[in-house]
């Protein structure tokens, strides 16, 4: 019975290969299907995708085509399991401009969150819902 538990949990493994990555340790896409504009509360469906690593977040819009880069300052928090909940916040730039993204999953699902407010007011404050990750080469 010890031996069927072990092999459910490894082949569990094999077709959720997300399942207990570390977010700092491997690259990983974020794919999302809608967001809200937290400053409006407004939702609607977008398409695109983030891809995190230690030292850059890519911005992936109109399927791969604009792609927005955010080198990486610095990070707040850990999160070593992303099928459990956690929150990570990375500091970042682009150009001259700073902010924070945040990658989040709580009980209302997973989320990636741009804030660049802090510096310029009526800069972007976006959630995107997340709705599949998987490890990106």
């Amino acid at each position: 019975m010890k031996r069927m538990i072990i092999l459910a949990v490894l082949i569990f493994q094999m077709v959720n290969p997300t399942m207990g990555q570390d977010i700092l340790q491997t690259n990983l896409r974020w794919n999302s299907a809608s967001t809200i504009n937290l400053k409006t509360n407004e939702s609607s469906s977008y398409s695109c995708s983030f891809i995190s690593s230690s030292s850059e977040i890519q911005w992936l819009q109109k399927n791969g085509t604009r792609v927005k880069h955010f080198a990486v300052t610095s990070t707040s928090g850990s999160w070593l399991n992303i099928s459990t909940n956690g929150t990570i916040s990375f500091q970042v730039t682009e150009g001259s401009i700073a902010g924070v993204i945040t990658i989040a999953k709580d009980g209302e699902g997973t989320s990636v969150t741009l804030d660049f407010t802090a510096q310029h007011p009526d800069a972007i404050k976006q959630r995107f819902w997340i709705s599949s990750v998987q490890p990106e080469n």
